[in-house]
This record gives C-alpha cells, sequence and structure tokens, in this order.
C-alpha cells in the first residue's frame, strides 16, 4: 500500500514511520513555511492534491493529511473517495474549519479527526509563553519605537512651561 502524509512535523513524520513498520510506502508532502507565529500556505500549495493528483494515485492508497487543510481540494477528494478511486483517508485538517464537508462526512472510507496535535498539557503551556512573549515583543519594539517617533516629530514649545 502506498499512504500520502501531508505535513512532515511531528506528527506526519511519526505517522510515517508507523505506516512504513505496518508495510505501507509513505510519501510525505511538506513545503509549508514556517515562522514565529505559524504555519502558512503558500498559493502554490492550495489544492496540490486536486482531481488529476488523485487520478494518479493508485487505488490502495491511503491519503492521510495532519498539515494545513488547504492542501487538499475537499470536493476531489469526496469524489474519489465515494467512487473508490483511492482506498480511503485519514483527515484531522480542513478547509474551511471548524465546518466539515457534509460530502466528508458522508464518505465511508474517511477518518476525521479533529486536530489535536497541539492537544497537550506541554504544548498549550508553549503556546500560552509563545503569546507572552510575542506581547512583549511587539510593546518592547513596535509601540517603544512609535512613541520614540512621535516624541521625536513633535514640535518643542515653550507655552508648557510653568
Amino acid at each position: 500500500s502506498v499512504a500520502l502524509v501531508g505535513g512532515a512535523g511531528f506528527i506526519g513524520h511519526n505517522l510515517a514511520l508507523k505506516l512504513k513498520e505496518l508495510g505501507a510506502e509513505p510519501y510525505v508532502i511538506d513545503g509549508l513555511q514556517v515562522n514565529n507565529i505559524g504555519y502558512y500556505t503558500s498559493d502554490y500549495e492550495k489544492n496540490i492534491i486536486n482531481e488529476k493528483s488523485l487520478q494518479l494515485m493508485k487505488k490502495s492508497t491511503f491519503l492521510i493529511n495532519t498539515a494545513r487543510g488547504e492542501l487538499i481540494e475537499e470536493n476531489s477528494l469526496c469524489k474519489a473517495l465515494n467512487n473508490d478511486q483511492i482506498a480511503g483517508a485519514g483527515l484531522d485538517v480542513y478547509n474551511n474549519e471548524p465546518d466539515i464537508n457534509p460530502q466528508l462526512l458522508k464518505a465511508k472510507n474517511v477518518v476525521l479527526l479533529p486536530h489535536l496535535g497541539s492537544a497537550t498539557s506541554k504544548a498549550r503551556n508553549a503556546m500560552g509563553f509563545k503569546v507572552i512573549e510575542n506581547l512583549k515583543s511587539y510593546f518592547k519594539f513596535f509601540v517603544c519605537e512609535r512613541i520614540k517617533k512621535i516624541i521625536r516629530i513633535t514640535p518643542k514649545s515653550d507655552s508648557h512651561k510653568v
């Protein structure tokens, strides 16, 4: 069997290793840009899994996406699932989260989960501290620099002297 895993983060990487242990041939798609405020999908990567790419997959393919919902054109995936064009799919990310495509909900060969990759105490605490660090940075650099610019451009006046 062939498995296409969307995302080579912690979850995607470990899923690919488990699939390999089970005798599958995992292919990992990972073209996401990462910076300190999150993950982004470029216009090039949107719908990279579409009707054409789904037609190229073997019938034994299980498509697994743990990266970003925008990677998969969901209507084409639903068509492929309902026509047994591929064996199945496992998703924990969706195009219009939290709304899930009703066709996906009806498909019999798909496993749908909420995005649980960050649902650990350690991850949630880290996210909270990241918010605090981002706020500190914002106020330290952006607000302070704006205040300095305002002070520099404000004309000095002797009318406020007592």
